[in-house]
C-alpha cells in the first residue's frame, strides 16, 4: 500500500492543526526510541526529550506504551506527561484541572496476581529453552523470543497457547497478541490502546469537536490507536521504514523521522502562541476555560524549563519522596561526570524500619538486579533472594542497582584501557564511575537512608564486566566497600590485567571475596582465571571464612545461571549469626590453604 510520508505533507498536516486544540500520543519503542536487542538499552534521545518538553507547554502529550508504566515515565522523565503503561491498563499524570488529584487510572482487579501466576508458569516451561524472556508486566505477560533459534519457536508459542488456556480455570481469560518478536497474553477484555487513548481525551476535557487527537506509533499493537484517532478526525501516524497495512494516515521512517515531525509541531505552536499573544494554544488554554468546557491540564507552578540534552536531578534534590520498605524505587536520571545520566534502582526489604542501621548492596548492571524487566535476556531477582534472607533471620540489604550506560557499558566497567593501535584508546572508564559513586550516590544515600558507613556496611557485586568491576572497586575504594560479589568476571580483558593488578594492591582492612564460574564458560578459559585470582587470594591469607570459590558445572555466561547461584553469593556475605564479626568481611589473616576448585554442587 502508498502511505504519503508526513515530512513531505507538512503543509496539509499544518493546515488540519488551524484551529484545533491538539492533543499529542506517542508509543515508546520504536517511535521515540529505536528497536534494540536489549530493552534496556532504548534510551530516549536528548534532542527527543527537548522537544517533547516544549511540546508539553503548548499541548497534552501522552506516552502510551507496551512497558510498564513507571519505566516508561523513567525512561522519558518528564513529569508534566501522561503516562499509559501496559498497552493502557495503567494511567497516570497530573492533575487533569485545577483543584483536581493527580490522574490516575488502573483496570483490572486480581489482574497483576493472576498475571505473576502465568508469568511464574512460563518460566518454568521456558526454562530449557536459550533466548527466551518471560517479562510480567503486571497487567500482561509478553515472551520475546527475539534472541531464540527458529527452530524452538513452535514450542514456545506452544507454551504460551497452553498456559492461556489454563489460565480461564484459575482467573481472567487470556487473548494471545503478537508484535515484533513478542507473543503477549492480556486479559480478554474490551481495552487496549486506543480505548485508553479515547479515556485520556474525555479526561483533559478533549471530548468535543475542535480537538485534534495525534498519534504515532510503529507496531501491531498500536493499530487501536490509529483506529482511534482516525475516528476522532485525528491524524494517525506509522513509524516504519516500508509502508504496510495500518489504519495511519501518513508515514515516518525512523525516530529521527520522528523528532524532525515533533520539532516542526512545537515550532508551530510556539508561533501561534506568539501571534495570538496567548500562552498556551493551540492546545487546550490551561487553567482557564470558556462556558460549558473542561478545564485542561493546569501548569505547574513557575515555568517548567526546557530539558536539558542529559537530564538529571541535581545534585541537591530529594532522591525518593517516599521510601517504602518492600518496594524497588527508580530514581533519577542522576548526572554521572563523564558518563551517561543513569537511573538508580534501590530495593529496601520487607524488614527496612528507618530507625535501625542497615547493610547496603551495590550491585553494577542495575537493569539486570530485580525484575525481568528492562534486562532483555531476564533479571537476577534479587530482591527475591534477599527477602529469602529475612525469612532466614539473617540480615537483609538494602540493593542499590546501578544501571550502566548502554552503548558505553564495556568502556566504563573497564578499568584498563584497551590497545589503541593507533586510534583513541577505549576503556578505562571505571574510575570516573567509582569516583562517583563514592563521592556522589554513596552520601546522597547515606543522608535518606540509615546506613552502616564505611567498609563494614557495604559490598559491591555484578556479573562479566560487573563482576570484573566489582573486584576492581573493593581494591580501589577499600574504604568504601569492605566486600566484592563477583560472578563470571571477566578476567580476560586486557589479558588477565586484573590479576597483575591486584597482586600489586595492599589487602583491604576490610575484605570478603566471592568469585565464581561456570567450567565450560568460554570453551573452559574462565574456570583457570578465576581459579589464579582465588590461589593469589588465598596465599595472601584469605581463609574460607573471607573467599569464597565456586565452580557451576552447568553453569553459562547467562543471567538464568547468576540469578540461581545469586542466593548462595548473598548467605555468604549476610550470615544468620548475630556477631557483627560474622556478619560482616573482616581483615584476613594469613596461614589458610589454597581453596579448592571441584566443581561444587548447587
Amino acid at each position: 500500500m502508498t502511505l504519503p510520508l508526513a515530512l513531505e505533507r507538512w503543509p496539509e498536516i499544518a493546515g488540519r492543526m488551524a484551529g484545533k486544540r491538539p492533543a499529542l500520543f506517542l508509543d515508546y519503542d520504536g517511535t521515540l526510541s529505536p528497536i534494540v536487542r536489549r530493552p534496556e538499552l532504548a534510551l530516549l534521545p536528548p534532542a527527543a526529550r527537548a522537544v517533547l518538553g516544549r511540546l508539553a507547554e503548548r499541548m497534552p502529550v501522552a506516552i502510551l506504551s507496551g512497558r510498564l508504566r513507571e519505566d516508561a515515565a523513567a525512561l522519558v522523565a518528564l513529569p508534566r506527561l501522561y503516562y499509559a503503561g501496559s498497552h493502557g491498563f495503567d494511567i497516570a499524570g497530573p492533575p487533569p484541572a485545577p483543584g483536581e488529584p493527580p490522574l490516575r487510572q488502573e483496570l483490572g482487579e486480581g489482574v497483576p496476581a493472576a498475571m505473576q501466576r502465568v508469568a511464574d508458569r512460563l518460566r518454568r516451561d521456558l526454562a530449557g529453552i536459550d533466548g527466551v524472556l518471560v517479562e510480567d508486566k503486571r497487567f500482561a505477560v509478553a515472551v520475546h523470543y527475539r534472541l531464540a533459534a527458529d527452530r524452538d519457536l513452535p514450542r514456545v508459542e506452544a507454551a504460551v497457547d497452553r498456559a492461556a488456556a489454563d489460565a480461564a480455570s484459575q482467573g481472567p481469560r487470556l487473548r494471545k497478541t503478537g508484535g515484533k518478536k513478542v507473543w503477549e497474553l492480556r486479559p480478554d477484555v474490551d481495552w487496549n490502546k486506543g480505548k485508553a487513548l479515547l479515556w485520556l481525551l474525555g479526561r483533559l476535557g478533549l471530548d468535543r469537536p475542535d480537538a485534534l487527537p495525534v498519534f504515532l506509533g510503529d507496531d501491531v499493537t498500536d493499530e487501536d490507536a490509529f483506529a482511534a484517532v482516525a475516528g476522532r478526525g485525528g491524524i494517525g501516524i506509522l513509524v516504519a521504514e516500508e509502508a504496510q497495512p495500518t489504519a495511519a494516515a501518513y508515514r515516518l521512517r525512523d525516530p529521527a523521522e520522528v523528532v524532525e515531525l515533533l520539532t516542526r509541531l512545537a515550532d508551530l505552536a510556539e508561533a501561534a502562541a506568539a501571534a495570538g499573544g496567548d500562552a498556551a494554544p493551540p492546545g487546550p488554554r490551561r487553567g482557564a476555560a470558556g462556558p460549558g468546557q473542561a478545564e485542561a491540564p493546569p501548569a505547574a507552578a513557575g515555568p517548567e524549563p526546557v530539558p536539558a540534552p542529559a537530564p538529571a536531578l541535581p545534585e541537591d534534590a530529594p532522591l525518593a519522596a517516599d521510601w517504602r520498605a518492600g518496594r524497588v524505587h527508580i530514581l533519577g536520571p542522576l548526572a554521572v561526570p563523564g558518563h551517561t545520566p543513569r537511573l538508580v534502582r534501590i530495593y529496601l526489604p520487607s524488614t527496612f524500619t528507618p530507625d535501625a542501621p542497615h547493610f547496603a548492596l551495590y550491585m553494577f548492571d542495575g537493569q539486570n538486579v530485580f525484575d525481568d524487566h528492562p534486562s532483555f535476556a531476564g533479571g537476577w531477582h534479587l530482591h527475591l533472594a534477599v527477602e529469602k534472607l529475612a525469612r532466614g533471620k539473617r540480615p537483609a540489604p538494602v540493593v542499590v542497582g546501578i544501571d550502566h550506560g548502554g552503548s558505553k557499558r564495556i568502556d566504563e566497567l573497564s578499568p584498563f584501557a584497551a590497545e589503541s593501535n593507533g586510534a583513541a584508546a577505549r576503556g578505562a572508564g571505571l574510575d570516573g564511575l567509582l569516583d562517583w559513586i563514592a563521592d556522589s550516590l554513596m552520601p546522597r544515600l547515606a543522608a535518606e537512608l540509615p546506613l552502616i558507613g564505611g567498609p563494614l556496611g557495604a559490598v559491591v557485586g555484578g556479573s562479566s564486566m560487573g563482576g570484573l568491576a566489582a573486584l576492581y572497586a573493593h581494591f580501589r575504594k577499600p574504604r568504601c566497600f569492605g566486600g566484592a560479589l563477583a560472578m563470571s568476571p571477566s578476567f580476560w580483558v586486557e589479558d588477565g590485567e586484573i590479576l597483575r593488578w591486584v597482586q600489586a594492591q595492599p589487602t583491604p582492612p576490610v575484605s570478603r571475596i566471592y568469585l565464581d564460574c561456570g567450567v565450560r564458560e568460554g570453551r573452559g578459559t574462565l574456570l583457570p582465571q578465576v581459579a589464579a585470582m582465588a590461589a593469589h587470594l588465598a596465599n595472601r591469607g584469605y581463609d574460607p571464612d573471607h573467599l569464597m570459590v565456586r565452580a557451576d558445572p552447568r553453569g553459562a555466561h547467562s543471567e538464568a545461571s547468576w540469578r540461581r547461584r545469586l542466593p548462595r553469593a548473598l548467605r555468604f556475605f549476610y550470615r544468620s549469626s548475630p556477631s557483627d564479626e560474622q556478619r560482616v568481611p573482616r581483615q584476613a589473616t594469613g596461614g589458610a590453604a589454597a581453596p579448592s576448585f571441584r566443581p561444587t554442587g548447587y
